[in-house]
């Protein structure tokens, strides 16, 4: 197999290029819409049925999916299309990985998702390879380290609080707090 020469590396970047502005804004479009479908109509009604205990906080999590999915397809598909594709993923991803915590850690059915994500962009958007590698690499990375962090999650807040609750007889949990977060985009 012969080396790249100046003229094929010149050829590669014109069609990337040529990708990312014209093939990739409809691409990400289409795999928002494609993913705000499946989660809304299919998703939330397995939820509901399959995960009746937890479903008011996989619900919560899905639409507010559905909001940055409304955003990434309004307002940066098309001038942004890279970033958009990055942020749907590491959005659909981070779902996933809430849920895996919530079904089971590292033995959840919902790790399926994550797989088929990661599938599913390479064939819903043309990235170059780095590009999904880079994303793969992240939602392989956070997966990973679930049983890192399991332990950590149940020292916290589960052996802490029986340890204040024996050493002090009182409840940890308190009134309700607001935390409230915000996102400003320019262009």
């Amino acid at each position: 197999m012969s080396a790249a020469t100046a003229e094929d590396r010149v050829l590669y970047e014109e069609f990337r290029s040529r990708c990312e502005r014209e093939l990739l804004p409809q691409a990400v479009r289409n795999a928002v819409f494609v993913l705000f479908v499946l989660q809304t109509f299919v998703f939330i009604p397995a939820d509901y049925v399959l995960y009746e205990d937890v479903f008011r906080e996989f619900l919560i999590a899905r639409l507010s999916l559905n909001a940055v999915l409304a955003v990434i397809y309004f307002a940066t598909s098309e001038r942004h299309p890279v970033p958009s594709s990055a942020a749907t993923c590491f959005a659909a991803g981070a779902l996933f990985l809430m849920m895996v915590t919530r079904t089971g850690w590292s033995e959840s059915g919902y790790y399926v998702g994550l797989i088929l994500l990661v599938v599913g962009m390479g064939v819903l958007a043309p990235l170059s390879g780095r590009q999904g590698f880079f994303i793969a690499s992240v939602l392989f990375s956070a997966y990973a380290a679930l049983p890192l962090y399991e332990p950590f999650y149940e020292a916290i807040n589960i052996q802490n609080r029986a340890s204040y609750m024996g050493a002090t007889g009182d409840e940890l949990y308190g009134s309700p707090r607001q935390f409230r977060i915000g996102l400003s985009v320019r262009y």
